[in-house]
């Protein structure tokens, strides 16, 4: 199972063809902009923009709080941790070397990914997530899978993140999309029993 992105550039806009070989499932995404990207896809209503508000940093912040809560019960420590470095990643954000990939389902928040350029060629993914209405649908793959592409586009060659033991879901998605587990150690602090992973890839 593997992914096929072909790119066309005009003048105008660039044009990609995401193939998901595993659903079948074929996304024509278009996306114009000097400053940001606007993507709009085949699937009916959703758009992936870099085109972002702190309105939109400030939701993020607040629904991973109520997910990893509701879902994972993770403590305190972690929530203020989330806090932090997403509002540090709002006072330091380049466009220039940095992006925030947030999906929009008929206008509704419907998820989001960040990337953060680093030196040497490495890009941070982080902040990932989607809304529960949108499971099964196809759109974390796509957000997660674009948001590499543009990564490669902007020049970075390696990929990397990190994530929980407990994202059983999203860890079998990153194996798929290539990514392997390159580390882990213990995040007791977060919740009982949690381990960090570090996954990695080259772009």
């Amino acid at each position: 199972m593997f992914t096929v992105f072909i790119i066309t550039y005009t003048h105008l806009c660039t044009q990609l063809e995401f193939i998901d070989f595993e659903t079948g499932q074929i996304y024509n995404l278009h996306w114009k902009g000097d400053d940001y990207m606007t993507i709009t896809t085949d699937h009916e209503g959703l758009i992936l923009t870099t085109d972002f508000t702190k309105e939109d940093v400030d939701y993020c912040t607040k629904r991973h709080l109520e997910i990893y809560s509701e879902e994972f019960g993770l403590s305190q420590v972690f929530f203020d941790n989330v806090v932090e470095l997403i509002n540090e990643f709002y006072e330091k954000y380049d466009p220039e070397k940095d992006f925030m990939l947030v999906a929009r389902d008929n206008g509704r928040f419907a998820g989001t990914i960040t990337m953060i350029g680093e030196e040497d060629g490495n890009a941070r993914l982080r902040f990932f997530f989607v809304e529960p209405f949108t499971r099964g649908k196809g759109v974390g793959k796509l957000l997660f899978t674009t948001a590499m592409q543009l990564s490669k586009d902007m020049g970075y060659t390696h990929a990397y993140f990190s994530t929980f033991n407990i994202n059983k879901i999203a860890r079998t998605m990153y194996r798929k999309l290539g990514f392997r587990m390159t580390g882990e150690e213990s995040a007791e602090e977060f919740g009982h029993g949690l381990i960090e992973e570090n996954w990695e890839k080259d772009l």
